[in-house]
């Protein structure tokens, strides 16, 4: 049996780290198992992974490995595929500075997008569902779903605005 090591509770607690991406839990689960190899229900076999392929193909693609993609990943990656050529059009790439051609001429040759805005875990949902427990209360039972929708949205997004920003929103309305 696992004892509740502090070395345990620190991967347990930063694994629910919204800043993670999929490579730094894979990496974090990949220690666990070497630091506690008699872990109940997780090992190398074990089935917690939804699509194992597009989170071993992610994983790489995070790692900087796209190149040692198998056909699965490939194909389970799909959905993530881009057309470098349609990023930046061809006519505007003369106007550019010396610098941005290069970042263009990067952009170009990707296949992939970049896939670091993946969630890697539930954390960001459960906060979600928490805040719209709370705000579906009695009180704002008859509300449309479009208002829920926005509150939801501008409580889960509090960080990106205050009182300012709301009286600067107002002003440009009254405008």
């Amino acid at each position: 049996k696992v004892r509740a090591s502090s070395s345990f509770l620190s991967f347990l607690f930063i694994n629910q780290d919204p800043t993670l991406n999929l490579a730094n839990v894979r990496t974090l689960f990949d220690g666990t198992l070497v630091k506690f190899p008699d872990l109940p229900h997780i090992d190398e076999g074990s089935n917690i992974v939804h699509s194992p392929s597009f989170e071993s193909g992610v994983v790489k693609l995070l790692r900087g490995q796209q190149q040692s993609l198998t056909e699965e990943e490939e194909v389970a990656l799909s959905v993530l595929e881009i057309d470098g050529n349609e990023a930046v059009p061809n006519e505007n790439r003369e106007t550019f500075s010396f610098a941005d051609q290069l970042l263009s001429e990067e952009l170009q040759s990707k296949k992939y997008l970049d896939p670091s805005f993946i969630p890697c875990g539930s954390v960001e949902a459960e906060s979600l569902f928490s805040i719209a427990s709370a705000v579906w209360t009695d009180r704002r039972l008859f509300s449309t779903p479009e208002h829920i929708e926005a509150y939801m949205f501008l409580q889960y997004n509090r960080h990106l605005w205050n009182e300012s920003t709301v009286a600067e929103a107002i002003a440009a309305l009254d405008d």
